[in-house]
């Protein structure tokens, strides 16, 4: 689930844990929000289980998550 969006980040919240994923909002023609992801720098957990590894499972749900939430409000999603 979405907890916030912002120009640089999404926070999202999945299995009781919180973590936000960097990137860069814009804004496509269809007068919506657009949101490229950066994964390179998506490694961690947010606090407090910052010292926990995303495993590659994570990150994939943690994007379908995005994905489909941006979907529904018609928002554009890329990934990067």
């Amino acid at each position: 689930m979405i907890l916030g969006v912002n120009r640089g980040s999404i926070k999202v919240s999945l299995d009781g844990k919180e973590v936000i994923v960097p990137g860069e909002m814009f804004f496509p023609a269809n007068g919506k929000i657009g949101f490229v992801l950066s994964l390179n720098d998506l490694k961690h957990w947010a606090y407090p289980h910052q010292d926990v590894e995303l495993t590659c499972g994570d990150v994939m749900r943690i994007i379908t998550d995005i994905r489909l939430d941006f979907e529904m409000g018609g928002h554009v999603l890329e990934i990067a």
